[in-house]
């Protein structure tokens, strides 16, 4: 795949973008996790039309599926869609179009058979699952946030059906539960309170099982255990940490 993505570069696809803090220049032409692809395409110029930019978009396409076939493989189309953000303007400020109003564009990815296959235009609105994490153009963190309470209230029902001893209820959170809960947590736009709400709710009905009462404050719960608090993660607190060492890094 490493081969793949140099070549798709090479034919002078993906976007270039400038960070705000260090000017740092940056090329990424896709965003790859085990078989899971985001191809990324941003219009040439200022100005550009939906079709002009969607011609370029489906060009880039073509070339991606032609590599992944020549490399012994095929996009699915199933499993396949896109998104489409573009603005007008509107008494002198950018708004971003509806779906239904460039909603007879089409894109299309070439099959081994030859035969291109329509995939569908998603609403910006629209969250589906992408390289693992639940999300959408837009950053709505609702349906985000209701997948990872559903994560938890899920293995809080196992608990209650197979009952655990507390230290493996413990072991269970701590290596299994949290891991599954903050994967993409710093793709997640949602405020610090939607996420102490979020886990507030979980951590209310996992208490019990970890030997305490339900309705012990908020501070006690996360309070480090060397300050007599019972040392739960705040995720509020895990977000912020993630997003400073991701700027720190570029």
């Amino acid at each position: 795949i490493t081969i793949a993505t140099n070549a798709y570069k090479r034919l002078g696809h993906g976007i270039h973008m400038q960070t705000a803090i260090t000017q740092r220049l940056l090329l990424l032409a896709a965003i790859i996790y085990v078989d899971d692809t985001d191809l990324l395409h941003w219009g040439r110029f200022y100005g550009i039309d939906d079709e002009e930019f969607l011609a370029d978009a489906q060009a880039a396409t073509i070339d991606w599926c032609m590599l992944v076939q020549a490399t012994g493989g095929a996009v699915k189309p199933a499993k396949s869609f896109w998104y489409l953000l573009s603005w007008r303007f509107q008494r002198g400020k950018p708004v971003l179009k509806q779906k239904s109003e460039y909603n007879s564009l089409t894109l299309a990815v070439p099959q081994p058979n030859s035969t291109p296959a329509t995939i569908p235009l998603l609403d910006n609105l629209h969250t589906e699952k992408i390289l693992g994490v639940w999300a959408n153009p837009l950053n709505d963190p609702c349906v985000p946030l209701t997948k990872r309470k559903e994560k938890g209230l899920s293995w809080i029902e196992k608990l209650r059906r197979r009952p655990l001893e507390r230290r493996d209820v413990w072991l269970s959170l701590t290596t299994m539960e949290y891991p599954k809960w903050s994967y993409g947590l710093s793709s997640l736009y949602a405020s610090p309170s939607q996420l102490d709400d979020l886990m507030g709710s979980i951590y209310f009905q996992a208490l019990p099982q970890l030997g305490f009462n339900q309705h012990i404050t908020k501070e006690f719960r996360t309070l480090p255990s060397e300050y007599q608090g019972i040392g739960l993660r705040q995720w509020s607190i895990e977000k912020l940490g993630r997003d400073l060492a991701m700027l720190l890094r570029h």
